[in-house]
Order: C-alpha cells, then structure tokens, then sequence
C-alpha cells in the first residue's frame, strides 16, 4: 500500500497523540507511585516491546521491516543505588536487547541469575555485542533476521536467500545497502544467521546471541 504525504503527516499525528496520552498517564502513575512508596527505595523500569515505522523505508507498523525505527525503544531504569546508577550509565550508549533486562533486575535486586539464563546485566556488562533480532510470519508477511553490532547490520530474507547491508554510522537511516561491497567479510554474519533461520523454521524460539 502507497501512503501519500498527506496520509502520512495523520499517522504522524495520531501516533503523537498517542504518546501525549501515554507520557500524562505515566506523569500520573510516577506521582502515584511517589506517594505510595513514602520515601521507600524502589526499582523502576519503562520500555517498549517495540518501535514504529512511520512511512520510513515506505512502511507503516512494526512488524514488516527490521529497521532502527522498529527496533530502537526507550528504556528507563530508575534505582536508588548510586553506584548501580554510576554503572548503568556506561550502558546508556551501548547495544542492549530486551533479554538483558531480567539478568539486570536481578542483579539490581542482588539475586542470582538461574543457570543457563540469556542475557546480559546492564550493570556489569561492558564487552561489545552483537544481536540478533527478528520478525516471522503470520504476524509479518515474510520471515526476516538481522545481526548487528554498533557499526554494522545484515538482514537475512530466508525465502529468497537474500542479505542487505547497512553502514549505521555513515548511514543511520539505513538507506544505502553495501552489501555486494562487504560481502567477502560478512561469512561468519551469513552462517550465523542460516543457521538460526533453519532452527526457527524448526520451531525453536531464538531471542539473542
């Protein structure tokens, strides 16, 4: 479907709207929960399971494309340590995925993590990443993964056998797709992602790498 600009500009605005009524509500419960907690330290986490595309990449939703704009969310993370404080600060600018936020809160609340857990704490986690992310039919019309690290993403379309590569510090908006001149350096990229695709086709449910 081709939205036209004027189409677009309403999404937009509706989409705002949106988030005006969602950032009064959240005033009121943080006020709320102020009054309720009387002094007492707490934990606070706000995040978003998803973005939204709003006409970039000529897509509207979040369920058919893995670019940024579907991908990037909000996370906010209040705690009354300052030395916990101090350490997720150095995470503010680094890659972090939703699997990360259960080994954090633990640590955050000085519980240990169960055996085999996936994820990073935020808190302690300091080597550099790379993350897998996806999208699968019936939600999406089509199958689609994609690893990236802070300077690089492929996308993998499993049906057609067919990657896109997008340079996210030259390119943020990830308009220009490199790949047929980074391919020779993307093996190692390529086989990780066949192989998680084959075992989401099994059923397997892949979350992170």
């Amino acid at each position: 479907m081709e939205y036209g600009e004027e189409d677009l500009r309403v999404i937009s605005d509706l989409y705002d709207g949106e988030l005006l009524d969602l950032d009064r509500q959240l005033s009121v419960f943080l006020r709320d929960l102020e009054v309720q907690m009387s002094g007492e330290p707490y934990l606070l986490l706000i995040t978003s399971d998803h973005g939204e595309a709003l006409g970039e990449h000529g897509q509207i939703g979040h369920v058919n494309t893995l670019y940024d704009e579907v991908l990037k969310v909000p996370l906010v993370i209040r705690t009354p340590s300052t030395r916990d404080r101090r350490a997720l600060s150095k995470s503010s600018e680094r890659l972090v995925a939703h699997v990360d936020l259960a080994p954090t809160i633990l640590e955050l609340t000085d519980l240990a993590p169960w055996h085999g857990m996936r994820g990073a704490s935020l808190v302690s986690q300091t080597r550099p990443r790379t993350l897998l992310a996806e999208t699968h039919k019936p939600e999406a019309p089509r199958d689609l993964l994609c690893l990236r690290d802070e300077e690089l993403k492929l996308i993998y379309d499993p049906a057609a056998d067919a990657f896109s590569c997008f340079d996210l510090v030259e390119d943020p908006g990830e308009e220009r797709d490199i790949y047929s001149a980074r391919a020779s350096s993307l093996a190692p990229w390529r086989a990780r992602l066949r192989s998680h695709a084959a075992q989401a086709a099994g059923g397997l449910s892949l979350i992170h790498i």
